[in-house]
């Protein structure tokens, strides 16, 4: 056990008791529930029916969907949904079964502790028993009943095979997610003739058996997405099974922990702390469904979970990236088996919040009983804005002409338990022309190869700076880390026109001669973005800003600038330092990885990494201008002075021109630069064909060419005008 995080575990008297009695409390829920199934579950819950008539004619309690509404649901379903849902089904009922970039064929060989290809998580995913639901789902919609009995054959496998106690249960995460898994079996299958009443009986027994077993072994010292989705799973356990005994008690706790764990795990802006968006994500369906269900079946909820989940669903739709899904900071992969919502549009119909809708989904019409929100036009229009002091968004126009930033600037990840975050602050994500283009290269894998996962989780797979080859945070083994990286947002200041964000972090101040890195970017209205990275400290140091690409770009090198596109469509850089630098593009390297991406767990691609190397004596910086480019690259008239306190760029990106000045420590007086003078720490100027915009921070005036433009009456923390010609 980690000393330090087990100090920060709010949680630590349960959580030492977790430890020390685990074994012995799970030895008793095996002693305790072994033997149960199909035919000695209805004694053990004193049901007067036997469990399959039981729940085929239950009609106390609500799910997701009512089984009146499902020719209702099942009309909403577009064809290519349901012709995917049916080929998958296909798969599965042949013994194909697909998880993490493997696909292993087990028909008549059914191994339940089967780790498949690189990822020992293959197993994890099998017993998750997502794949019952396909086939169930496939039988509704083709109504072809051998899908529904191929899903009753390998259930009734599974829970023989696998009693409490086993490897199945060794994680009380995947046995909490188990129960909304086999819930949703269980409400699907109890309308079909061709699942077996001896299935349905070993579902209700695996059932009640996962809520026994997660009651008891509730990870107290995994404080983070673990623990609020076992409350939630808990509480939906005691809603849906009023009786199996315990129910109502369990319920009061789930939700008790729950409401507990949201006001602790989740921002008042809707982040989740473990600053993962995959992890942000699960967590929010979990959430969600609980608010479903508390809805149907009249249970009441604390006010602070639907207050905090409305605005978890806030975050993800600014989020998420022109075209579809979300940066990857963080752990995570763009799909998994948790993973089954369209949140914007379960989001809007739930809380009315959310961003922009797509076409009906399948699993989400069946979790919204075949309602569907009305399509928002205007949705993504969303621009600057700031998440707490851990994300800044930068966003622009709509549609192709959409331009999406996100930029990381919080902590690592939760205090007690860091294990999922990535060293990258001040990293940041691009979309421009309505596509990704630096993108955060994912994580890959968790527990196959140490090397290849921390590769993944190091400063040198993100959009920041590496100095002298080293992690801001230290990561190690799985899911261990190190000293973590402090990071502090300076400035954020947003004006109709420029946007700006100045942090800075405390990673490298380990090394010798205490370097720190300070990162300022401006968005220069729709023409591009500046970054400004400084390096403070003392002596020699192998300094390295790094910039990841989605693998569909080509990125070619012209000295000290680059073109990253594909079809004509692309991103055009340009950069210059304090010292001399080199540049050179890397793709697919294994030793030491560099060049690589992974969208789905277990999967890598190649793609292209630009590195831009200085033996920098510091302090030091780096200028790096950023901008859309169609065709053959654009000049950005990349023009930059070197001050004493600071730097001085002047560009055109597009087709206005902007001057900046940035101080690399307090000014203290006046700066002249490119005809403009200042007593500001920063400033920016864009020209426009009326007039100026100009963004100032601690300082009071402005001057071009001895003529006054602004004076204030006293120095401004930040401010931004729009000044008429």
């Amino acid at each position: 056990m980690h000393l330090g995080r087990f100090r920060k575990n709010p949680y630590k008297t349960r959580t030492l008791l977790g430890k020390l009695l685990r074994k012995w409390r799970c030895g008793r829920m095996a002693r305790e529930l072994g033997g149960l199934g199909p035919d000695t579950i209805g004694r053990r819950i004193r049901l007067e029916a036997n469990p399959a008539e039981h729940f085929r004619g239950k009609r106390k309690t609500s799910f997701f969907f009512g089984r009146v509404h499902a020719e209702r649901i099942i009309a909403a379903t577009p064809s290519t949904d349901i012709g995917s849902l049916v080929s998958a089904a296909e798969k599965i009922a042949a013994g194909r079964f697909s998880f993490r970039g493997s696909e292993v064929n087990l028909e008549g060989c059914m191994d339940w502790n089967l780790s498949a290809g690189v990822d020992p998580d293959w197993r994890r995913d099998l017993n998750r028993l997502e794949w019952a639901n396909t086939l169930l789902l496939a039988t509704h919609y083709s109504g072809d009943g051998r899908y529904a009995k191929r899903a009753a054959g390998l259930l009734l496998d599974w829970q023989r095979r696998n009693p409490p106690g086993s490897p199945a249960w060794c994680d009380t995460f995947e046995v909490a997610q188990r129960i909304n898994t086999l819930s949703w079996i269980l409400h699907l299958a109890a309308g079909l003739p061709d699942f077996s009443d001896e299935a349905l009986g070993a579902v209700v027994a695996a059932l009640y058996c996962s809520g026994r077993w997660t009651a008891a072994t509730v990870e107290y010292g995994t404080a983070n997405n673990h623990l609020i989705v076992e409350a939630v799973r808990m509480a939906q356990w005691g809603i849906l099974f009023p009786e199996f005994p315990g129910a109502r008690a369990l319920m009061q706790k789930g939700i008790q922990l729950a409401a507990r764990e949201i006001e602790r795990q989740v921002s008042p802006d809707g982040v989740h702390l473990e600053y993962s968006i995959f992890y942000h994500r699960i967590v929010l369906e979990a959430l969600l469904e609980l608010i479903v269900l508390a809805r149907l079946n009249v249970t009441p909820l604390p006010g602070i979970i639907p207050e905090r989940t409305t605005r978890m669903v806030e975050f993800l739709a600014a989020v998420e990236q022109p075209g579809g899904g979300f940066p990857q900071f963080g752990d995570g992969a763009d799909s998994d088996e948790l993973l089954r919502y369209d949140l914007s549009a379960a989001g809007k119909m739930l809380l009315r919040a959310g961003g922009a809708v797509a076409a009906p989904d399948l699993r989400t019409l069946w979790l919204l009983d075949g309602e569907w929100p009305d399509k928002d036009e205007n949705a993504d229009g969303k621009t600057a804005s700031m998440f707490g002091d851990c994300y800044a968004l930068l966003a622009r126009g709509q549609g192709e002409e959409r331009s999406h930033l996100l930029f990381d600037c919080g902590p690592f990840g939760i205090a007690a338990n860091p294990g999922h975050g990535h060293s990258d602050c001040l990293s940041f994500t691009l979309a421009a022309h309505g596509r990704p283009m630096l993108i955060d290269p994912g994580t890959y894998v968790y527990e196959a190869d140490v090397g290849w996962r921390n590769a993944f989780r190091g400063t040198r797979f993100h959009n920041t700076v590496v100095v002298d080859g080293e992690d801001q945070t230290p990561v190690e083994e799985v899911f261990g880390v190190g000293r973590q990286a402090r990071c502090r947002v300076r400035s954020a200041l947003f004006g109709r026109t420029i946007h700006l964000i100045d942090a800075e972090h405390d990673g490298y101040k380990r090394l010798q001669g205490g370097v720190s890195h300070r990162r300022v970017l401006i968005e220069l209205g729709r023409d591009g973005w500046l970054v400004a990275d400084f390096l403070e400290g003392s002596g020699s140091h192998d300094v390295e800003a790094l910039w990841h690409f989605h693998p569909d770009l080509d990125v070619k090198l012209s000295g000290n600038s680059a073109l990253a596109a594909d079809d004509g469509r692309g991103l055009a850089m340009e950069w210059a330092a304090t010292q001399r630098i080199k540049s050179v593009v890397i793709r697919g390297r294994e030793r030491p990885p560099q060049g690589w991406v992974s969208f789905e767990a277990g999967r890598k691609q190649p793609a292209d990494s630009l590195v831009v190397r200085s033996k920098m004596e510091l302090p030091g910086c780096i200028i790096t201008l950023l901008h859309k480019a169609r065709g053959k690259a654009a000049d950005g008239e990349l023009e930059i002075e070197w001050t004493k306190s600071g730097v001085a760029v002047a560009c055109k990106p597009g087709s206005l021109k902007s001057h900046v000045y940035i101080a690399a420590r307090k000014n203290g007086g006046r700066t002249d630069f490119f005809g403009w003078r200042t007593d500001a720490d920063l400033c920016v100027v864009r020209e426009g064909r009326g007039g100026i915009s100009v963004l100032i921070a601690r300082g009071s005036y402005l001057d071009q060419n001895g003529k006054s433009i602004l004076r204030l009456p006293e120095e401004t923390k930040g401010m931004s005008v729009d000044l008429a010609k």
